[in-house]
């Protein structure tokens, strides 16, 4: 299932998406930021280490996202992924 997640001031969306593969973990998780009301989103993170897909909140300033979950030995998580406007 895909996440979303509003940044504090309203201005973008935020989207953590899990996506199948063939390879094992079998899965890619992506962050994708895109302005709102529209605009074009751009990915800020593709990654297949594990399972990123428990939760996606903004940070109070909105520079940063963060992200828990995990999967295998390493267990549950909390990971930050930080963002720049272009």
């Amino acid at each position: 299932d895909d996440l979303f997640a509003v940044s504090p001031d309203g201005s973008q969306l935020a989207l953590l998406r899990s996506v199948p593969v063939e390879e094992p973990p079998f899965v890619q998780s992506e962050i994708w930021v895109a302005p709102r009301p529209g605009g074009e989103a751009r990915m800020v993170l593709s990654t297949t280490r594990s399972s990123w897909d428990s939760d996606l909140v903004w940070s109070p300033d909105g520079d940063a996202l963060y992200f828990t979950g995990g999967t295998g030995e390493a267990g549950q998580g909390v990971a930050a992924v930080g963002h720049q406007q272009r």
